[in-house]
């Protein structure tokens, strides 16, 4: 009997909204995340794929990372500005160990991209729909929205009673479930299940930039005026002579 290649054993796991959820043996290089979906008997009917993602095992244990040493070692040779280091911070702490696919287009559009190739301890994660959208900030009656297809951003703000004084309507944000990224909320951009609506207040600015903003915009004009004054000797001395 041949021995087995342990090495070349690789396995992921599916769970959620699938007929058969477990783990299921994989060829490395070869199997595909439609391949894992099928042998796992397809989707429930729950299914909600705009919410599914898999996660990828990370060969470093994060207890055990240094992200201050990271974070210099990837800014070191950067071109970003001054204003960007605490952004940048931020996201790189905050790195979510996720595979880049799109689970609608991969299955209702037949997305080649998205149906991505899995490694070993691949984990899918197929959940169900959460049948509501939470609106919050700025509006009159903050809360769970119960979720209606094909709805834009300004519809469940409505719902949530419109929005309240000192909202800054231009603000406001679609946050996605999936990826927290924060999305403009134009007609055309509809709402998922499980995303957040939120409308800012006018930003907190404190008492002191406020005053030196004030102060800088004095002295514009004071400059402004000597200058025109300026001009205007200069223009009266070239009339006399």
């Amino acid at each position: 009997m041949p021995e087995l290649e342990y090495e070349n054993l690789s396995v992921v796991s599916i769970r959620g909204q699938v007929k058969n959820p477990g783990i299921y043996p994989i060829t490395y290089g070869t199997t595909r995340l439609k391949d894992v979906v099928s042998d796992a008997g397809g989707f429930t009917s729950k299914a909600y794929l705009p919410l599914a993602y898999i996660i990828r095992r990370q060969d470093k244990i994060d207890a055990y990372v240094d992200h201050r040493r990271e974070y210099y070692t990837a800014f070191q040779y950067s071109d970003l500005t001054i204003e960007d280091t605490s952004r940048f911070s931020i996201d790189m702490m905050l790195k979510k160990p996720i595979v880049s696919c799109d689970f609608a287009k991969a299955f209702f559009e037949n997305s080649e991209i998205d149906n991505v190739l899995l490694r070993d301890g691949d984990v899918i994660v197929v959940p169900d729909n959460p049948g509501y959208v939470y609106v919050y900030g700025q509006v009159n009656h903050p809360g769970y929205v119960e979720f209606r297809e094909g709805q834009n951003m300004e519809w469940y703000i409505e719902k949530a009673g419109g929005y309240a004084k000192g909202a800054t309507k231009n603000r406001a944000r679609i946050i996605r479930g999936k990826s927290r990224v924060w999305t403009e909320g134009d007609s055309e951009t509809f709402v998922l299940a499980g995303d957040e609506v939120y409308v800012p207040r006018p930003p907190d600015i404190p008492q002191g930039l406020e005053w030196q903003k004030y102060g800088t915009i004095a002295s514009l004009v004071s400059v402004t005026f000597a200058v025109i004054g300026t001009i205007f000797n200069i223009y009266l001395l070239s009339k006399k002579q």
